[in-house]
């Protein structure tokens, strides 16, 4: 802690500081910085604020047949940093770097953090967020690569500071990324300071970024913190995304099992009408697939285009064998049905076919 409270960020970078980080400035949207580094720096470098030299006393007068002394040299000019608010203007004016990107699996008010958000809240924490009471210091401490659990303890502490603040251009909360990134403890820290988890601006609550990371115990608290307050916990996002259909596309399969075992809708359709089970098949998540077997659905159900789940497995043919062996052992359920074979119901049932199975063909 005595290292943290000496620390204090520079304010500028000379030339060889900044070479030595252009590549890391590259990797973070500061496009062109790698290529020629001190021509990047002589743009924008100004000359370092240094004391004025020392008054010198001026040479006593030549005597008569004398030449007059020379005149001192000038000084040297001023070396040239780069001050990091120089630097910082010039990526806001370029909107460099940390642009929203969307997802193609329908998470779209989920972002990483942008360059500034990581040098505001590197690991460590700056010592200016130990002494901060606002109400989104606790967020900004969120955003750190490795959010620190006794820092937000002590953020908590502060009269300010607001555990429900949401970030306002996607509506995320310190909830939201205590979920996306799994950290147990400090969800369990926000619920015992009045946390209540609410939706991003496009619908996600933190339980579908949790899903979608695969984080089980996190699910499993979140979902018994809803049951507690007799809420709906497999509600959509904006774009008809549950939970489920986050784990299933996702290949988290413990989730995805989690949450249809709790009942969790499998037949839930997003925008596209696709259900969880559809997702699964479409990003080749085999295991995750194979689970929601075990538990059971109907493989005939399709979605707005009349795809079925065997369809949006077109490009896995190992997994779309597997479909249509479970198809053909739902189908021979339905027909020893329609014999009423009691013998041939029960072999059916054995062999793992789905109870209320339905069937497309005449």
């Amino acid at each position: 802690m005595q290292e943290l409270e000496d620390w204090r960020p520079p304010r500028s970078l000379t030339l060889e500081e900044f070479c030595e980080v252009a590549s890391v400035l590259e990797e973070n949207g500061f496009r062109g910085v790698r290529k020629d580094p001190e021509r990047f720096f002589e743009r924008l470098a100004v000359a370092e604020d240094v004391p004025p030299p020392p008054e010198v006393e001026a040479p006593p007068p030549a005597t008569e047949g004398e030449e007059p002394p020379p005149p001192p040299p000038p000084p040297p000019p001023p070396p040239k940093v780069l001050p990091l608010s120089v630097l910082a203007d010039w990526a806001a004016r370029k909107g460099l770097p940390g642009e929203a990107v969307e997802d193609e699996e329908g998470v779209k008010g989920v972002r990483e953090p942008t360059f500034f958000e990581k040098t505001l809240v590197a690991r460590g924490s700056p010592d200016w967020l130990w002494q901060a009471n606002n109400e989104k210091a606790l967020l900004d401490c969120m955003m750190a690569d490795e959010p620190d659990l006794e820092l937000a303890t002590a953020l908590l502490k502060r009269p300010k500071v607001n555990v429900n603040y949401a970030d306002p251009e996607f509506g995320l909360t310190c909830c939201h990324y205590a979920c996306k990134l799994g950290l147990m403890e400090l969800l369990l820290l926000f619920f015992g300071s009045k946390a209540k988890p609410a939706p991003d601006k496009l619908g996600n609550m933190p339980e579908h970024l949790a899903a979608r990371a695969g984080h089980t115990d996190l699910v499993r608290l979140m979902m018994n913190r809803v049951k507690e307050a007799k809420g709906n916990f497999d509600k959509a996002n904006s774009f008809g995304w549950t939970a489920l259909h986050y784990a299933c596309a996702n290949g988290q399969t413990q989730a995805a099992k989690l949450l249809a075992y709790a009942k969790c809708s499998i037949y839930a359709r997003d925008e596209q009408g696709i259900t969880p089970a559809m997702w699964a098949a479409k990003n080749g998540h085999a295991s995750t697939l194979h689970e929601l077997l075990e538990i059971g659905f109907d493989l005939e159900k399709r979605d707005y285009q009349g795809l079925r789940v065997a369809d949006h497995a077109q490009g896995n043919l190992h997994m779309r064998a597997r479909l249509l062996e479970a198809e053909g052992r739902n189908q021979a359920l339905i027909n020893a049905a329609q014999r009423c074979s009691v013998e041939g119901v029960k072999q059916a049932l054995e062999e793992g076919a789905y109870v209320d199975a339905t069937s497309s063909r005449t």
